[in-house]
């Protein structure tokens, strides 16, 4: 009888053992979470920062290009200068506002992509 009682004793303390093991386990998760949801807020602003940043480059592009289209047609820069920077072996490459997007996008691609790799 002795040895059924040691039995069950032993019996309890692993899982009075496990449990003690099992809370800290999930305490250390908890903050690990917390942890990854204050880095992930933070991240988040930051995106958001960087993309009213974009947002604006975009606009004061979009901006100057309309302007110059404008001179353009007012003959201020001749015939031959309308389309500067825009054609590339004679293929028209898209406005200077999707080539200027397309060069932040592929950019900021790649600094995340290299991140997340190192990680």
């Amino acid at each position: 009888m002795s040895s059924s009682n040691d039995a069950k004793k032993n019996d309890l303390d692993n899982e009075h053992g496990d449990l003690t093991h099992s809370d800290a386990d999930l305490a250390q998760a908890f903050k690990e979470l917390q942890r990854g949801e204050k880095t992930a807020q933070m991240l988040e602003s930051n995106l958001s920062t960087l993309e009213k940043k974009i947002e604006d480059l975009l606009a004061s592009f979009e901006a100057q290009e309309t302007a110059a289209k404008a001179e353009s047609k007012d003959g201020a820069g001749g015939k031959g200068e309308g389309g500067r920077g825009m054609r590339a072996g004679g293929i028209e490459t898209g406005s200077g506002s999707d080539v200027v997007r397309l060069w932040i996008w592929l950019w900021l691609w790649g600094k995340l992509g290299l991140r997340n790799l190192r990680r």
